[in-house]
Parts: structure tokens; C-alpha cells; sequence
């Protein structure tokens, strides 16, 4: 009995020590983040953006969900009142590995929206439509042009129905040349 308890507090505190190791990474500041921003329609009434952060600086880590704000057509900044996506829908968009990362790393977001609802409108008014997103990394916004929305001719970001997003995740690998 008394091993089988020693095992366990063992192997806890094991758990316990790598989420403080993890956990122990200092934030990313926005300066050595350059981000990019891919629209792809998802079909049956929804769209979804992926931005892309890769790391330029010194090893750090992005923890959680972004705050995110979008860039009207007016300048204006507008808090984006997001909800969080489910657990399996984060390991479906972005994955589940943690966004500590070494230079020439990234990390992506994915931010999901219906166009299928009565916020979309049908007559060719378009709400809650930004020409550039940001996202807020230690204390600093960090700017990500709008590059396509899910049309070719529509270079803005559209979130009408519901907008999730997911946390922070470690992106593909860089690619090799």
C-alpha cells in the first residue's frame, strides 16, 4: 500500500514540476512576433482565419486565449467579444501542442464564424467586417493585415455569427529549403 501511495505522489509531482517548467517560459512581447493572417472558407455557412505568429526574438510563450481586437473601415478598434472554442474543436483548427517557441517557431490562432445568420445580412451590408485584426501580446497590440477574406476580391476579415476562437498553439514546423 504505502508504494503504491509513493508512486503516485511521485509521479504528481512530476506532473506537477513540468507545468511549472512549462509554464515557467517568459511571454512573447509583440516586437519580435511577425504575423500573417489566411482566410479559408469552411463551408456550410462558416469561414475561418488562421493567423500565423513566428518568433524572431529570444525563446518565450504565448499561454491561452488572445485578446483580439478588429480594425473598422473607419480606424476605429473594437474589442472582439469572442467565445472560446471546445476542446476537441482546438485539436481539430490548431492543435493542442503549447506555443512556447524558439526562434523561427510559430504559433497560430484560428478565429470561426458562421455567415450563415441574421447578423450577416442579405442585402449586401456587411456587419462586424475589419480591414486588420490585433491581437494583444504582453501589454502591447500586435497588428495582422487583413490578406484575403474567403472571396479573392475581399481583403477584410468578417466575423458575423458567433465568432469562437481558439487558444494558443504550437504551428507545423518550420519548412525546411
Amino acid at each position: 500500500m504505502s508504494a503504491v501511495l509513493l508512486s503516485l505522489v511521485s509521479s504528481c509531482a512530476h506532473l506537477t514540476f513540468r507545468t511549472t517548467v512549462e509554464s515557467a517560459v517568459k511571454p512573447c512581447d509583440a516586437g519580435q512576433l511577425s504575423p500573417s493572417e489566411v482566410a479559408a472558407p469552411m463551408g456550410a455557412g462558416s469561414d475561418s482565419y488562421r493567423i500565423t505568429l513566428v518568433n524572431h526574438g529570444s525563446r518565450c510563450g504565448l499561454v491561452g486565449v488572445p485578446v483580439v481586437y478588429g480594425e473598422t473601415p473607419s480606424g476605429a478598434m473594437v474589442r472582439l467579444a469572442l467565445s472560446p472554442v471546445s476542446r476537441d474543436y482546438q485539436r481539430a483548427v490548431a492543435g493542442t501542442r503549447p506555443a512556447n517557441l524558439r526562434s523561427g517557431q510559430a504559433a497560430v490562432v484560428v478565429l470561426i464564424s458562421g455567415t450563415a445568420c441574421s447578423a450577416a445580412g442579405g442585402s449586401g451590408v456587411h456587419r462586424n467586417q475589419y480591414q486588420a485584426l490585433s491581437l494583444r501580446i504582453h501589454h502591447r497590440l500586435l497588428r495582422v493585415p487583413a490578406n484575403a477574406g474567403p472571396e479573392p476580391w475581399d481583403a477584410t476579415v468578417w466575423l458575423p455569427c458567433r465568432p469562437l476562437v481558439s487558444r494558443y498553439a504550437a504551428g507545423p514546423p518550420p519548412r525546411r529549403r
